[in-house]
């Protein structure tokens, strides 16, 4: 065999077993979280350095059915972790690629993730937040979203029409709407929906 088709052979060897050894996408669970099979195990993959909508909360399905498109069941992705290997609930963290597309990155670039960093993993950030940042300049998904989606509990919305109503009591009517906002836990729009309250006259 010539030198050439002899290299050509042992590359597409490796690059097909490369492929035979990397995980296969099972399950979509939400915007950025997904199970793979790794050798006949199930491995909850939670995507690193972002964070989509939560349940109930305004674009949840958009992202989940996104990350769908992008990794749907049967895909085989590849895996980079960063320092920490695994979250405090026991799921691999990773940056998740399928074939040449950054999914993580991909997210956040349609502006259906936000760009986080939980210390020490901090590889992907400034990437995430590029990706981020060409979102919020499109005024893309996350980045739109109407007022209601910024008010996470139906007191919060009655106290926005009462802000608008009741001029005396403004001040007050602030409060309730950033009381309720605070206190919901990973609530998604917290940083906008502080930002429109602290705005309102």
């Amino acid at each position: 065999m010539r030198p050439l088709r002899l290299i050509a052979t042992i590359l597409a060897a490796a690059t097909l077993a490369a492929c035979q050894n990397q995980p296969t996408v099972t399950k979509i669970v939400d915007g950025d979280t997904l199970d793979v099979d790794r050798d006949g195990e199930t491995v909850r993959v939670r995507l690193l350095n972002i964070d989509t909508p939560e349940q109930g909360e305004c674009l949840y399905q958009e992202a989940t059915d996104r990350l769908t498109e992008l990794a749907p069941p049967g895909t085989r992705v590849r895996l980079e972790h960063d320092q920490e290997r695994e979250d405090r609930y026991g799921r691999e963290l990773a940056a998740v690629f399928a074939g040449d597309t950054f999914v993580n990155e991909q997210l956040a670039a349609d502006g259906l993730a936000r760009a986080v960093t939980y210390e020490p993993n901090h590889a992907y950030t400034t990437r995430m937040e590029a990706a981020q940042a060409r979102a919020r300049a499109a005024h893309l998904g996350i980045h739109a979203v109407p007022t209601e989606c910024l008010l996470p509990t139906e007191t919060a919305r009655r106290a926005r029409e009462l802000h608008a109503e009741d001029p005396r009591h403004r001040a007050f009517y602030r409060d309730v709407m950033r009381d309720a906002v605070t206190a919901t836990n990973n609530f998604t729009y917290k940083d906008q929906a502080l930002e429109f309250i602290d705005a309102l006259d």
